[in-house]
């Protein structure tokens, strides 16, 4: 995390995920409500406070989306210096006996690796974590 601005950041982050799913979660309850008739509200109503859910959720994630990938990308740019850093180095054997063209390979890939997929995969294992356990917390109240 400190690579990405520290704990501050990555808890800001961790709450707008809670943000944003749990108004995505509190929006479905929403039209649970609606559908079943609840209050004999006028379907204006119920509309009206199922679009502000929806708007809101839409800010959330677009500000938990910029943040997140400027965290990423603050995170990638620490990991390749200190990966560039670490073949610098290296002793002259190392470089006398590795190719040029496997050194960079090697960097290309690697770091597109963690820049690209290591990143969804966190975006996407933390969404579904906080949205598995919204829907537990939902399913109990």
């Amino acid at each position: 995390f400190n690579g990405a601005g520290g704990w501050p950041v990555a808890l800001l982050v961790f709450l707008l995920f809670w943000l944003s799913s749990g108004t995505i979660s509190v929006s479905e309850v929403w039209l649970a409500f609606w559908t079943d008739g609840w209050n004999n509200k006028s379907d204006e109503f119920f509309f009206t406070i199922y679009c502000i859910f929806a708007v809101l959720g839409l800010v959330l994630f677009s500000i938990r989306g910029s943040i997140f990938a400027r965290m990423a990308l603050k995170s990638a740019v620490k990991i390749h210096g200190m990966s560039f850093e670490a073949v610098m180095k290296a002793s002259m054997f190392f470089i006398y006996v590795t190719p040029l063209g496997r050194i960079i390979n090697r960097f290309s890939s690697d770091i597109d690796k963690v820049d690209v997929l290591l990143v969804d995969v966190a975006e996407l294992t933390t969404t579904l974590l906080v949205r598995c356990i919204l829907s537990i917390i939902i399913i109990a109240a």
